[in-house]
């Protein structure tokens, strides 16, 4: 989420209508393989499930 957006959105929640926001956060994603789609071997071994991605 755009950083201009993550503090407003905070502020929403009840007790941090106050808040100030030192540092924004970023998203991460996540890869997701079916395990019954998978065929025998390591079709996965070596490729991260999660890579965190830094929004812009």
């Amino acid at each position: 989420m755009p950083e201009e957006f993550q503090e407003p959105m905070v502020r929403t929640v009840p007790g941090l209508e106050n808040v100030r926001m030192v540092q924004p956060v970023h998203g991460v994603e996540y890869d997701y393989a079916d395990p019954r789609e998978l065929k025998r071997g390591s079709q996965t071994l070596g490729s991260p499930l999660a890579r965190p991605q830094r929004e812009t």
